[in-house]
């Protein structure tokens, strides 16, 4: 995506900021598939994959919440009985 990021411009986006969004977010993503193995080679697959998936959800958490990165921030309206 980065290699195609650059060759071919911001594939028709008229916000800039918006392209380099796209390749953060692509940067992040293949950051995250590098560090996973040798994350799960230290700690095995079990707890490996577990501490994993647990940052992954709070960081989707964290930013739909809160708005982190410019989202629009998500009011929960769950009723607890």
């Amino acid at each position: 995506g980065f290699l195609c990021s650059i060759v071919f411009g911001n594939f028709g986006m008229t916000n800039q900021e918006d392209a380099l969004l796209i390749i953060e977010g692509g940067a992040l993503w293949a950051l995250s598939n590098y560090l996973v193995l040798p994350l799960v080679k230290l700690l095995g697959i079990g707890l490996g994959f577990s501490l994993y998936h647990f940052v992954n959800l709070m960081v989707g958490y964290g930013i739909g919440r809160f708005g982190i990165f410019g989202m629009e921030p998500l009011k929960g309206d769950v009723k607890i009985c």
